[in-house]
């Protein structure tokens, strides 16, 4: 069966928004899984999507069914699929104008197996990924090379994606990093001043580094979410037909405690929440951070529900590899690990501060703006949509590139 680009751009808006909407469940779902401590935490649920998305091509039976079912991909044959990944590869390219987006992914495989030619084409042309053949015997010779291409695929921003060694067993193993930068669309002020940092919870901090954004910004008060919401734009250009958002969510009950706020939520309720806010003047204060998060998300995607894939016995990747033919002893073949690294920050420059995108600043204080003043823990997630959206609270179409929980400042 080839490729063929025609069916692949044959990609419908109806399956556009689905695709999306499971993009956005599957990342609110992981980030719930990973939140298990009292660091901050940042993802990306379109990079590990897209991951995902890749090795359900490559799968067959139980193991299909699992990855199926979490992605949500059970509805839609081969081509669909394939189309899924061209969509999200080159929907990065059509979004972004005055902001960036690095996203690296790759298979690395076991020298004992072959990839038939469908999963190489699928990858390729799909997802813009590419299968690496390694030893995995030589341990420090793969970890190398994967921290060597991912150094490459983010313009060095994020230099090492992989630590610690290989099992010998290992067959294949998944790569997946992402960096953003985005400059604010509004005039900014930096504003240092000592300010306590959760100040009613147990472990308050003082911090120093804060920035104003004054500006008209989707506003709302969500008794739904239980949360302040606060959508600020980035700077997408004039001739963009799309726009980029960092979202801020501030718990109100649970102020003290993000986790359990996230826990009681559907995406699916707070991005609705987020949709109906209001325009309004506001005037943000928010302090600078800089996240940087790297983790094996193995554990956290089999308490999704995708047990199989991560057992040798059990495994069917028979789409993705093969056994040589000449190898005497069939390699058990199954997902080992999954590495994924995020790098976030958000200054008064913007997201990872774009200097050249930066708008002139000035201290200037609205008389009747909403004071948004982020001082507690919060939920943010960095957002692309449409420029004009519908009311319809069926109809909004966010694809989510990060999502996480800020809940100490250093």
């Amino acid at each position: 069966m080839k490729i063929h680009k025609d069916n692949v751009l044959n990609f419908s808006h109806t399956i556009q928004g689905a695709l999306i909407e499971a993009i956005g469940n599957f990342g609110h779902s992981l980030l719930q899984k990973l939140n298990n401590d009292t660091n901050n935490i940042v993802i990306s649920p379109l990079s590990v999507y897209s991951i995902m998305a890749m090795l359900t091509i490559g799968s067959q039976g139980s193991t299909r069914y699992q990855l199926e079912k979490i992605t949500r991909l059970h509805r839609l044959n081969w081509t669909t699929i394939v189309a899924a990944g061209d969509y999200l590869v080159n929907i990065l390219d059509n979004y972004q104008s005055d902001f960036r987006l690095n996203l690296a992914n790759r298979v690395y495989v076991t020298e004992d197996l072959i990839v038939p030619q469908l999963f190489l084409d699928s990858t390729t042309f799909g997802f813009g990924s590419k299968v690496v053949f390694m030893d995995f015997k030589k341990s420090d010779n793969v970890v190398a090379e994967m921290n060597h291409f991912v150094n490459l695929a983010t313009r060095g921003k994020i230099k090492k994606i992989v630590d610690g060694h290989f099992t010998k067993d290992t067959t294949i193993a998944i790569v997946s990093a992402v960096f953003f930068e985005g400059a604010w669309r509004f005039p900014v002020m930096k504003f240092n001043e000592q300010i306590r940092f959760n100040a009613h919870c147990e472990s308050p901090k003082n911090h120093a580094n804060w920035f104003k954004i004054s500006g008209r910004m989707a506003y709302g008060n969500s008794s739904a979410a239980d949360a302040y919401l606060l959508r600020v734009p980035y700077n997408t250009g004039i001739k963009s037909v799309t726009k980029a958002e960092l979202l801020i969510a501030l718990p109100k009950s649970d102020s003290c405690n993000i986790d359990r706020w996230l826990e009681k939520r559907r995406w699916i309720d707070v991005m609705r929440a987020f949709h109906q806010t209001e325009m309004t003047s506001v005037e943000l204060l928010m302090p600078k951070i800089n996240v940087e998060w790297v983790g094996d998300l193995r554990d956290s995607i089999k308490k999704l529900g995708i047990l199989v894939a991560f057992e040798k016995t059990q495994a069917n990747f028979s789409k993705m590899v093969q056994p040589a033919s000449n190898v005497t002893t069939t390699p058990l073949t199954y997902l080992n690990r999954i590495f994924h690294r995020t790098s976030l920050s958000v200054s008064d420059l913007g997201t990872s501060g774009i200097t050249a995108n930066s708008r002139p600043r000035r201290d200037v204080t609205q008389a009747s703006a909403i004071q948004f003043e982020v001082k507690s823990s919060f939920y943010l997630a960095v957002i692309v949509s449409e420029l004009e959206e519908s009311k319809d609270q069926h109809a909004f179409k966010y694809m989510q590139v990060f999502a996480g929980l800020i809940k100490t400042l250093t």
